[in-house]
C-alpha cells in the first residue's frame, strides 16, 4: 500500500514522508516494484521533478549498488539514443552516494558536455561541471582517460576534444601533459 502511494507520489513532500515509513520495510520488498519505483523516478528526473529524491531514496536503500548499475545503464541508454540531457539528469544522483567512483564520472562528464552542445537540450548546462570531473579523472592514475577518449566516438566531437584539451593544457602539470595529448588526437584527426 504505501508502495502504491510513493508512486502516484507528485508532491515531494508527501513521497519523503512515505519514502520514511517504507524504508524500514525495504527488506520485504520485491525486486519488480523497486524497479518500477525507479522507472517512476528516472521519468520524473527527465522532467526535473523533485519527486525523484524520495523515490530513488528508497531504492537506494533497497540496494545502493543495483541502483548504481540500473542509472548507469539508463544513462547509457539516453546516451545512445542523443537525449544527452536526460543521460546527465539521470547520472546527478549518483554524486550524492558512495558509489560515485571514475565510471559514474566519466559518463556524467561526458553526458553533460554532450548535452551543452545539443540544440535540443531544454536544460542549461556549463561544461565547466564536465572540465571539473575531466580533472578529477587525471588526477585518478588507474583511469585511463585518454584512452578512452580516443575511443569515443558517440556524443564526443573533436570541437569537444579540442575545447577539453585547450582547457586542461592550462591547468597542473598532470593536466597540461593529458591536454597536450587531446590536443595532439585533434590534429591527427583534422
Amino acid at each position: 500500500l504505501l508502495m502504491e502511494e510513493l508512486l502516484a507520489c507528485d508532491d515531494v513532500h508527501r513521497g519523503w514522508v512515505v519514502a520514511h515509513i517504507l524504508k524500514h520495510h525495504v527488506p520485504r520488498l520485491r525486486r519488480p516494484a523497486v524497479r518500477a519505483l525507479f522507472d517512476r523516478a528516472v521519468s520524473a528526473l527527465g522532467r526535473d521533478e523533485r519527486v525523484w529524491e524520495p523515490q530513488l531514496y528508497v531504492v537506494r536503500h533497497h540496494d545502493p549498488k543495483l541502483m548504481y548499475e540500473w542509472l548507469m545503464a539508463e544513462a547509457a541508454r539516453l546516451r545512445k539514443a542523443r537525449k544527452y540531457a536526460e543521460a546527465e539528469a539521470c547520472l546527478r544522483p549518483l554524486t550524492s552516494g558512495d558509489h560515485f567512483d571514475s565510471e559514474a564520472r566519466y559518463a556524467l562528464a561526458l553526458a553533460g558536455i554532450s548535452a551543452s552542445r545539443s540544440k535540443g537540450s531544454n536544460v542549461s548546462t556549463s561544461p565547466a561541471g564536465s572540465i571539473d570531473l575531466f580533472r578529477q579523472l587525471v588526477r585518478d592514475p588507474a583511469f585511463p582517460l585518454i584512452d578512452r577518449l580516443k575511443k569515443e566516438r558517440g556524443g564526443l566531437e573533436t570541437e569537444d576534444l579540442y575545447r577539453l584539451g585547450f582547457t586542461l593544457s592550462e591547468g597542473t602539470p598532470l593536466e597540461k601533459e593529458v591536454g597536450g595529448e587531446l590536443l595532439r588526437i585533434v590534429a591527427a584527426r583534422a
